[in-house]
């Protein structure tokens, strides 16, 4: 399947990705690999496994790129690290972890905003 199925968009190339599921190493249900096989079925280009604490590590499956990638997990937000080997302290506050992952030259991506975390008083702002 080496062939991008999306047209370009202003001369880009678009890929189709998903960043943020669980695999039976967390909460989800199936295996890695056979996310990754559905993954690939369904047209993925790349994929983050967001495991809840557990940093991922980056490769390939077939056709499928597959980056570093957690879902760091505390009762006060969850935030999805990109590139980021940091393990979550259970003391750091939102603000901390997305500081931390950073620091790694991470990307941190607020898994839930508008679901049940990241209130006014976590000094949080979007930028």
């Amino acid at each position: 399947m080496g062939i991008n199925p999306y047209v370009d968009i202003a001369g880009k190339g678009l890929y189709k990705g998903d960043i943020h599921f669980h695999t039976d190493l967390s909460d989800g249900v199936s295996s890695p690999e056979a996310m990754f096989e559905r993954l690939i079925a369904c047209g993925f280009d790349f994929c983050g496994p967001a495991d809840h604490d557990l940093p991922g590590v980056p490769g390939r499956h077939d056709s499928l790129v597959i980056l570093s990638s957690q879902e760091m997990s505390s009762g006060k937000g969850h935030i999805v690290a990109l590139n980021s080997p940091t393990v979550r302290d259970t003391a750091w506050t939102v603000a901390e972890q997305i500081e931390n992952v950073r620091k790694d030259g991470g990307m941190a991506i607020l898994s839930h905003p508008k679901i049940r975390e990241f209130v006014v008083d976590q000094g949080l702002t979007y930028t």
